[in-house]
Formats: C-alpha cells, structure tokens, sequence
C-alpha cells in the first residue's frame, strides 16, 4: 500500500482554524496577526498574507477564504500587471486623484501586494495613466 501525504500548503486552513478557537468575530489584523504569528503557508508568513487583507473580518469562514484569495492570487509579471493596471484605469478623469486610484486598482495584486494600498505611497494628483504606472513600478522595486 502506497501512503500520500497531502503537501504542507493544504494544511494551513486547518492551522488558521485551531488558532481562530474561541475568537469573537469580528476580527481586527492586530489580533489576526498576534493568533497567527509563527504559522507558515509554504515559504510565506501568515503575517505577511494578512498585510493585504481589509480588516476587520467578520467570520472564521471569511478569514480562510481572504487568506486563500491571497494564497492564490496571481502574481502577474510586469507586462501583466501593467496591462490589468492600465484597463481598470480607462475612462479615469486626469488628473487622476488618489481616491479615484484607489478605487480603480483594488484587488490588482502585484508581488503580493494590492494596488490600491500601495496609492498611499504615490505622489497625487497624477497627469495621465503613464505616470501613475511609472510610480507604482519604482514603488514595487
């Protein structure tokens, strides 16, 4: 008989859940991170997943399907994201605000982190789309 052993990565969502016992949702990152220091999902930190995550969560079951969602994000290379980047921008007003870049480039993750929040590091307001493009690459070096 030929034993299987599942590969380490499927094994998070059970680490995830032992560690969520007895916790009151909803949940802030703060106390996310505190339960979850330590736990691994292959070579990456659970900490570090949770970095992109809107907080609070309001269920167990939201928390795992977040931390899948980052799991299993594309991590598109620089002609993709730019591309993706450059389509959730067309029909923007120039110049373009950082709440309006925000909005546009949520859920665009590039080297595990979301463009919306890396806006915050970008100088506003931005002429045109080549701009704003330019300053989230140097941003992602």
């Amino acid at each position: 008989m030929h034993e299987t052993t599942a590969p380490r990565q499927t094994n998070w969502a059970i680490e995830v859940a032992s560690r969520m016992k007895s916790v009151r949702f909803p949940i802030g990152k703060e106390e996310a991170k505190l339960r979850l220091k330590g736990a691994m999902v292959g070579d990456e930190r659970m900490e570090d997943l949770l970095e992109d995550i809107d907080f609070p969560i309001d269920s167990p079951a939201d928390l795992l399907k977040e931390i899948k969602g980052q799991i299993t994000a594309v991590r598109p290379d620089r002609e993709e994201w730019t591309i993706e980047a450059a389509k959730a921008l067309e029909g923007s007003n120039y110049p373009l605000t950082l709440e309006e870049a925000k909005e546009r480039l949520k859920g665009i993750v590039v080297r595990g982190a979301d463009l919306s929040r890396l806006a915050d590091k970008l100088c506003f307001p931005c002429a045109d789309p080549a701009e704003l493009l330019d300053q989230i690459e140097d941003n992602l070096n």
